[in-house]
């Protein structure tokens, strides 16, 4: 955008309403002809290096920090697995007709199970206190980043409305807990369902291939319905703010100039202006609310449908005498659950894209035209 430079301010300064376009890196100072080929350009990165990986780097002092979070993440995720098994396991022991053996064998499946709740504790503890350090130092960096390179701007930038320094602030604090939760919380997530996933589809392998098989078919329907209940459950109501925006406009500027609108009877039609600028948003509340009950329906369906085939097809293989009742439902146990794991994984994304959205706001340059005076 090009602008007056009467104001000490370089012809090609852009405007930073967003921080997602942002130039929080090292600026350079230049001037002359060569400030009107380049207003910006990227820093000399590893070409084709993502943002993440460039993140990474910046993460390298907690490389090891890293490491033993994932270790942590990897076993609680494998706990969720267990536990399934374990569940499964005890549903099938009841039906034994000895009762010695039965006293047997709950017994040791409760101090299993004690066991893995010590051990929960332990690892849950190594996961967040790690990875939290992982975030904390990574958002420490990237806010002295920004901040530095903010501060090197010639003194026209912060005449701009949009570069106040309460809303330069803001989005600095925004943009860094986005990469922090990028990196941090969501990666710990990650490798944590993904050792659960691992886990699920070795034990399911080894007690009832056959089964597996047909449940892994249907995995990809059971992720898509959990995901598709979460969505339908959350609802619509993110937008409202936006559809009301006009509506909320009308009744402030009425309120602030109430003189004005009773010198001139102007009540009906402020009124009417108000419940006009409604109905719209009400028409589309009305659709979305339809479309929301009918998708949380069609998600309900796959997911029961889904359950249903499994054990249809476990019932199969036990009429038939290919396996028996405790292998099939210990299978169908651990993939069912291991399903929620990926669901929640796939919810993610959007973390991950403001992350990168907001890294990649540390990666462009900036010309100014003048040297800053120190």
């Amino acid at each position: 955008m090009t602008r007056n430079s009467s104001y000490g301010r370089s012809p090609y300064s852009r405007r930073l309403s967003d921080f997602s376009n942002a130039d929080f890196s090292n600026v350079h100072h230049g001037g002359g002809e060569s400030d009107n080929i380049h207003g910006k350009r990227k820093i000399a990165f590893r070409a084709g290096a993502s943002s993440f990986l460039r993140l990474a780097k910046m993460n390298s002092p907690e490389w090891g920090y890293a490491l033993v979070g994932s270790l942590g993440s990897m076993v609680c995720g494998s706990f969720s697995a267990i536990f399934a098994y374990v569940l499964s396991a005890v549903l099938s022991v009841y039906y034994a007709p000895d009762p010695g053996y039965m006293k047997r064998q709950i017994a040791k499946y409760c101090y299993l199970l004690m066991g893995m709740s010590s051990a929960a504790l332990v690892f849950n503890t190594v996961q967040h206190v790690f990875w939290d350090t992982v975030g904390e130092n990574l958002t420490k960096r990237v806010r002295e980043r920004m901040l530095g390179a903010v501060l090197r701007n010639e003194m026209a930038w912060f005449d701009a409305e949009e570069n106040a320094s309460a809303r330069v602030a803001a989005r600095l604090a925004l943009d860094a807990q986005n990469v922090r939760s990028a990196i941090g919380d969501r990666i710990s997530v990650i490798v944590q369902n993904s050792a659960l996933l691992l886990v699920a589809c070795t034990a399911g392998f080894v007690l009832q291939w056959r089964l597996a098989l047909v449940l892994l078919a249907v995995f990809p329907l059971v992720v898509a319905a959990t995901v598709l209940q979460k969505m339908f459950m959350k609802g619509f109501s993110g937008d409202l703010e936006a559809a009301h925006a006009r509506a909320t406009q009308i009744a402030g500027e009425a309120v602030a100039n109430v003189r004005t609108v009773a010198a001139f009877n102007a009540e009906a039609k402020i009124t009417g202006l108000f419940g006009a600028n409604l109905r719209g948003p009400l028409r589309r509340c009305f659709w979305k609310g339809q479309i929301a009950g009918c998708g949380y329906g069609v998600a309900q369906f796959l997911l029961y449908a889904s359950y249903a085939l499994g054990l249809w097809y476990a019932a199969w293989l036990v009429k038939h005498g290919v396996s028996d009742f405790s292998r099939t439902i210990r299978v169908f146990m651990v993939l069912m659950v291991s399903a929620n794991g990926a669901a929640e994984t796939l919810t993610l994304a959007p973390d991950f894209v403001k992350g990168g959205r907001a890294m990649r706001s540390d990666l462009k340059t900036r010309k100014q035209l003048q040297w800053p005076v120190i």
